[in-house]
């Protein structure tokens, strides 16, 4: 229940549930966080330094998170040895909320409009400061740089845009990297064996752009 945290507790790791997973080192420093956020973000489509295929589709947020946030995964751990863990955000009640982003980055407009967002995905870190360990989320799409747990649900409420159902985001769920989408009752999670679905979508979006015509990608 989000509205029940406070922002200092809900980006305090010693306060969240991470799933176990195996890592050498899953706690990093910031300027680590940075050099992976960095590396993604060069990775999305039309950058001429982008060193995996498919390229990761930035530029279209509207739909696809699953996809880019497997792809995230795998080079981050391909790239930094990093085996991050995923964060969903979800509206719980299935009788009609949704989520709300207003797209800054590609086009100033407003998502969704006359669509149901119920749910995003992102990478999530754990990035060691003086005196905490912070929840940092690694969303190229959205933001310039890692942003705190907080501040990456807070951006999808937002206030300026409106759409078919009240705004309201009620939950989220901290999941392993195999976690691919959540099933249509909240309580379990799909997976993406040999990433078909995820490579099939970011070549379905690899042109398009957010504040353009929405499209359902192939997998959905």
């Amino acid at each position: 229940d989000i509205a029940s945290i406070n922002s200092s507790q809900l980006n305090n790791v010693q306060f969240l549930t991470f799933p176990a997973y195996e890592a050498q080192n899953p706690v990093i420093d910031s300027t680590a966080a940075w050099a992976i956020f960095a590396y993604c973000a060069n990775q999305t489509c039309g950058s001429p330094n982008a060193e995996i295929t498919p390229c990761i589709p930035f530029q279209y947020i509207l739909d696809g998170c699953e996809a880019r946030a497997n792809k995230m995964c795998v080079a981050i751990n391909n790239k930094f040895r990093y085996h991050c863990a995923k964060v969903f955000s979800m509206e719980q009640d299935i009788t009609g909320h949704q989520l709300s982003v207003y797209i800054s980055k590609w086009g100033n407009c407003c998502f969704p409009k006359g669509f149901y967002w119920w749910w995003h995905v992102a990478p999530i870190l754990q990035v060691k400061f003086q005196y905490n360990v912070v929840a940092m989320v690694i969303d190229p799409g959205m933001f310039n740089e890692p942003v705190p747990l907080s501040s990456w649900l807070a951006a999808q409420q937002d206030s300026r845009c409106t759409g078919d159902f009240p705004i309201k985001l009620d939950s989220y769920s901290i999941q392993s990297d195999a976690a691919y989408i959540p099933a249509a009752d909240r309580l379990w999670f799909e997976t993406d064996p040999g990433m078909v679905c995820t490579d099939a979508t970011l070549r379905y979006y690899q042109n398009a752009k957010s504040c353009g015509p929405y499209n359902i990608d192939p997998c959905k």
